[in-house]
């Protein structure tokens, strides 16, 4: 499970808006694991459904490792958690060109939008090619909150082109997300600043 946001001065025990997990699909998700994470209030698997063997044929499966070696459904037993779906990419693009990935429910109210599209081994889009994709995803989900595109390590060339291209077409975009793999949080609040 990988923890998704910062948090500065949260008390252990409150659960923050800001903080949520991805819970992907190969095997690195343990039995308790939410459990362990207090303070997440949402968490995500790049599917557009909870449970993404009711996605792509069955492909990937739901599974994680509990401690005696059995392998089970681990969905959050905490009711209080969000789950918000993720448009991964486009079709016929990226490390999944063949996922087909029904509607996101009118229950969630937020909708991930391009896990990394500027990285070859995501979502793979050139900015352009996003806003158009960005615009459809829009278009089949008036009503909910928009999130992203995430692209990886704040590259704001890639974002720049693309919002350039977003404003041409009338693009929403209600909240920004980025992906950036250091633990320095200096380093990170100057990058995003």
């Amino acid at each position: 499970m990988i923890l998704l946001a910062l948090s500065y001065g949260a008390e252990t025990s409150i659960q923050s808006p800001k903080k949520g997990l991805v819970v992907p699909y190969w095997p690195n998700h343990k039995c308790g694991d939410f459990e362990n994470f207090e303070t997440i209030s949402w968490w995500y698997n790049y599917h557009t459904h909870p449970d993404p063997r009711q996605c792509n044929n069955n492909r990937y499966k739901w599974w994680c490792v509990c401690k005696d070696g059995d392998k089970s459904e681990c969905f959050p037993k905490n009711k209080i958690l969000d789950y918000v779906p993720m448009v991964q990419g486009a079709p016929g693009k990226g490390n999944h060109p063949t996922w087909n990935e029904p509607k996101a429910d009118d229950e969630f109210q937020f909708l991930l939008g391009f896990n990394e599209p500027n990285q070859a081994d995501q979502s793979d889009l050139t900015p352009e090619e996003a806003a158009i994709e960005w615009m459809a995803v829009q278009l089949q989900y008036p009503s909910k909150t928009l999130v992203g595109p995430a692209i990886a390590a704040a590259e704001m060339k890639w974002f720049d082109r693309f919002w350039a291209k977003c404003q041409e077409l009338g693009c929403r975009i209600d909240h920004l997300a980025v992906h950036m793999y250091d633990g320095d949080t200096e380093k990170i609040m100057a990058r995003l600043d």
